[in-house]
């Protein structure tokens, strides 16, 4: 582990949070990529760390958000659910053909174009709002699903998160559920001042450790074997 250590070479520089005994082997330092295949030679390549305005909540809730949706598809080899992601875009691709038939259709070759535009104003905006529900009632705060695990009875897990408006506080929440039902519900609230620098550098590695503590141990290992055969499975 000592040795492999040695192979990063990225600087970790006013870190507001010290984490203490950091796995190096499972988790990134500031600047490095996730070691996804167990191969130190991927880890030689230096990567600058993702920089953003720490003032701005809604971007760090976003980096937040899809690092830890990434954690749960990476690392944990699991398979997102893109049923939600699909409805969306099938709403809005609905909407831009009738936003299109509004603004193209010529009103004056055809007696009913105005009734027709009419229309298509009323179905775009029913569209919208319909888009609008599934944001509020349909996502709310969930970040990622994941299709059931047939090596884990079919569970699905499901991530959420919340960082409220001008506090530091981000809670992440993972729900295990099967059939529609929750089974367990595991939440945990933590500082976001601990991911970043002062300069705004992103530092990965410690988000990584935290989510890694919603799962036990042997789960871990069953998702790292899961990870070596995907991995395996490319190299063939």
């Amino acid at each position: 582990r000592t040795s492999h250590k040695k192979k990063f070479k990225c600087q970790i520089i006013n870190i507001y949070y010290h984490v203490v005994n950091m796995d190096f082997c499972k988790h990134t330092v500031l600047g490095c990529k996730r070691d996804l295949s167990g191969d130190e030679q991927l880890d030689d390549e230096y990567v600058p760390p993702t920089k953003i305005d720490i003032c701005d909540q809604t971007a760090v809730q976003h980096i937040l958000d899809e690092t830890a949706a990434s954690y749960l598809v990476q690392e944990l080899n699991l398979v997102e659910d893109y049923y939600s992601s699909n409805l969306k875009l099938k709403i809005m691709t609905f909407a831009c053909s009738i936003a299109l038939v509004a603004q193209f259709f010529p009103l004056n070759k055809f007696w009913f174009g105005r009734y027709l535009v009419g229309c298509c104003c009323a179905m775009y905006f029913i569209a919208s709002s319909v888009l609008q529900l599934v944001y509020w009632y349909v996502d709310k705060d969930i970040v990622l699903t994941t299709l059931p695990d047939p090596k884990d009875d079919n569970i699905v897990i499901r991530l959420r998160t919340t960082l409220v408006r001008t506090e530091s506080n981000y809670t992440i929440i993972i729900e295990r559920v099967k059939d529609g039902e929750i089974l367990f519900v595991n939440e945990k609230t933590v500082d976001v001042g601990q991911f970043f620098t002062k300069q705004g550098e992103f530092y990965e590695g410690a988000l990584d450790k935290i989510l890694s503590s919603f799962f036990t141990e042997d789960y871990l290992k069953m998702a790292a074997e899961k990870r070596e055969e995907a991995y395996k499975s490319k190299l063939e």
